[in-house]
């Protein structure tokens, strides 16, 4: 059969005499997308007619519930008591996607495409963080999940190339960037044992330890994360340490909820 527009399909509430009830709607496109109209949804769809993905809309990131630790999860309403919409089984899910701001897309081997429309972006990006915890962790459980208000947090090694890493009191020892503000690098380069020029490969690989987050089970650090300014800290962006003089490297890294974590060291090369 010709095919003659898409579908969505559109959950909704209502209150009927005190009580809220879940129904569903679905909404008719033409190829051209001009042409539209809504009906209620009996479980029949016109003939001709593709489905693209089933929307759940006006979501909030709390409205994600662990239904099995380690095996499935559901999107609720806030009715009371509170009905799921739709259930999600950990193993049949192939990807979480970003699509807008305030939209996740969700796809599985059991199911269409599922849209997830969350009331606002930071909505958005909890829910996106939690549903990927529940992805990577079996033991996850959104009982004991609070809102993700806190950035990565970036580990440094002891010493780069044999330089000691120096805190603003110019002490040693291996520091992180959630306790301390910044950190200094003094290197001559008739002691350093590395190569110039320093890339930001180098400063990845030895200055940086790890990264941690309070939700994230991994965060990488990656080269564009890292900048380098010549002289001062606005001053010229350069791609490595090349020559004798005062960086700044700063580090900017966030997690899946972009919580954004800024930190800089100062590399004095002489």
């Amino acid at each position: 059969m010709k095919n003659i527009g898409r579908y969505d399909i559109e959950t909704y509430n209502v209150t009927v005499n005190g009580i809220t009830e879940t129904r569903k709607k679905i909404l008719y496109y033409n190829n051209n997308n001009e042409d539209f109209f809504v009906e209620r949804y009996y479980g029949i769809i016109r003939d001709g007619y593709e489905q693209t993905e089933i929307i759940f809309k006006n979501l909030r990131w709390f409205d994600i519930k662990t239904n099995i630790v380690g095996k499935s999860f559901y999107i609720s309403d806030r009715g009371t008591p509170p009905i799921p919409y739709v259930y999600f089984t950990i193993a049949d899910i192939d990807s979480i996607q970003r699509e807008t701001s305030t939209k996740l897309k969700v796809i599985d081997t059991t199911n269409n495409p599922i849209a997830l429309v969350f009331e606002t972006e930071f909505d958005c990006n909890q829910a996106y963080s939690l549903i990927i915890l529940l992805l990577d962790d079996p033991n996850a459980d959104t009982n004991n999940v609070t809102v993700d208000s806190s950035g990565p947090i970036i580990h440094f090694n002891s010493n780069f190339y044999n330089v000691d890493v120096l805190d603003n009191n110019f002490q040693t020892g291996t520091f992180s960037s959630d306790a301390t503000t910044s950190l200094i690098l003094n290197i001559n380069t008739h002691s350093f044992t590395g190569t110039l020029p320093i890339s930001k490969g180098d400063i990845r690989t030895h200055l940086v330890k790890g990264v941690t987050d309070n939700r994230d089970i991994s965060i990488n650090m990656m080269d564009n994360d890292i900048t380098i300014n010549a002289g001062s800290i606005t001053g010229t962006e350069v791609s490595n340490i090349s020559t004798t003089g005062l960086f700044f490297i700063k580090f900017e890294i966030s997690d899946l909820v972009k919580n954004k974590t800024v930190f800089t060291v100062l590399a004095n090369l002489t």
